[in-house]
């Protein structure tokens, strides 16, 4: 577990480390490394504020980060939050790291409950589900 972690809501300034994690989260699902695209996307993001992007840093290094989109639900009539990313490069797994960022979340989202997690099923692996299981079961 890594104690000195450190988590910023990704702005302007953050946009190289929060373009670089992107890349990589999406090399890791198998597509195409293409870093122009990943950060004409986040920089898009971070312009609109259509998302909300959490990175965290262990000494000084950007170590993962999660981006979070806002919606509406229908049936119970109230804002919703989608965790729609959540990624670690392999160097920094098992460290506690994840845990942190959903636990961030977490709190992020008690300001605006509910909350929805999507994830894609394919993409979605074990410990991704029993992070969100134990982090929101309760909220």
């Amino acid at each position: 577990m890594v104690d000195q972690i450190s988590i910023v809501r990704a702005t302007s300034e953050q946009l190289d480390a929060a373009a670089l994690l992107f890349a990589s989260y999406r090399q890791f699902y198998g597509l195409a490394d293409n870093q122009t695209v990943s950060r004409k996307f986040i920089q898009e993001r971070l312009e609109k504020q259509d998302s909300t992007i959490f990175i965290a840093y262990h000494q000084q290094q950007a170590c993962g980060f999660v981006q979070l989109y806002f919606s509406f639900s229908s049936l119970s009539i109230s804002p919703t939050i989608i965790l729609n990313d959540l990624y670690i490069p392999v160097s920094h797994r098992q460290k506690g790291i994840a845990t942190q960022l959903m636990q961030y979340v977490k709190k992020f989202a008690h300001y605006a409950p509910p909350v929805t997690i999507t994830r894609q099923e394919p993409y979605m692996n074990r410990r991704d589900i029993k992070l969100i299981i134990n982090l929101f079961i309760i909220f």
